[in-house]
């Protein structure tokens, strides 16, 4: 892999070269510090980092020029995040990230981490791979953020994490093979859409891990489980709604667990489980209401649609 030894900023409202040095993270911090609140294209390359792109402040927007070919490598060895959006007090208002492959190791932290970020943020076309951290964490959202086409992979400590706040909508996701958790909701409301979270390592929790939720969708998403991974668990949720999908669980693990759902709404999904001795829905404690409609429910490669129970 070829790495970019000299980078270079060009202005491209005066046509002139700026700043040029061999560190992508210092060609950015004199960005910061000149040229604030900035719109930030980086050309096709591999652009090596052994700390963290803090963009905390002073740029707007970053974005690579062209999906999985502009890629920041990670060789930190002590925690640091690839990126790092995160100030220390207080919250910051909307960024835009778009087009970056992020690719880590066993010993750095996040791939992307966002923390106190509020409303008119977008997150688009990202790709983490194989970080020690989890892939994309975003914490203490306000307002909520939009989230479409993330992609993770084989992430040690999870694969995307969303604290939403009071919404968010992610379109999108995907993780394979990350452990802890696939894709991960906390706090607040959120809808996810159109998404993937598939072959989990041994011991995660769940491909969709939904906790202390408000509201809990999840609209056209689809896993499979070749471990001993619950493919959907819930717990302390108001409402979880399941439209459309497929869930298959691997081993002897339930579908879809939940505890203290208060409601749960499930409609037009296919559910399978492996072994007979199985269970598609293992429900716990605090259930008001279970309304299933229209689903179809396979054992191996046997299928039988029941009928709604209300």
């Amino acid at each position: 892999m070829c790495i970019r030894d000299s980078i270079y900023a060009k202005n491209t409202t005066s046509g002139q070269i700026q700043f040029v040095n061999s560190s992508l993270i210092s060609i950015l911090d004199n960005i910061k510090t000149e040229l604030p609140k900035s719109s930030i294209v980086l050309k096709i390359g591999n652009y090596s980092i052994d700390g963290t792109i803090d963009l905390t402040a002073g740029i707007a927007t970053i974005k690579g020029e062209q999906e999985y070919y502009t890629r920041i490598i990670s060789t930190a060895q002590n925690g640091e995040h690839i990126i790092s959006i995160a100030p220390s007090s207080g919250t910051t208002h909307g960024r835009f990230i778009s087009k970056l492959y992020l690719l880590g190791n066993d010993n750095c932290g996040d791939g992307l981490h966002i923390k106190g970020l509020t409303q008119y943020g977008m997150i688009e076309k990202v790709f983490v791979d194989s970080v020690g951290g989890i892939g994309v964490k975003l914490e203490e959202i306000t307002y909520g953020i939009g989230l479409q086409d993330i992609r993770t992979r084989q992430c040690k400590s999870g694969g995307i994490y969303i604290n939403p706040g009071s919404g968010t909508e992610a379109i999108g996701l995907y993780d394979s093979g990350s452990s802890v958790f696939g894709i991960m909701a906390e706090g607040g409301r959120v809808c996810i859409r159109d998404s993937v979270s598939e072959f989990q390592a041994i011991g995660a929790t769940a491909a969709y891990y939904l906790k202390n939720l408000d509201v809990a969708i999840l609209d056209n998403c689809f896993s499979e489980q070749s471990n001993e991974v619950r493919c959907v668990y819930a717990e302390n949720v108001n409402t979880l709604i399941i439209i459309g999908g497929h869930f298959s669980s691997g081993g002897h693990a339930p579908v879809i667990e939940t505890n203290n759902v208060k409601r749960l709404i499930i409609q037009g999904a296919t559910i399978r489980r492996h072994y007979t001795d199985g269970y598609h829905i293992v429900i716990g404690s605090g259930l008001e209401e279970i309304r299933l409609d229209g689903c179809t429910w396979q054992i191996g490669t046997s299928e039988e649609e029941l009928p709604a129970i209300d």
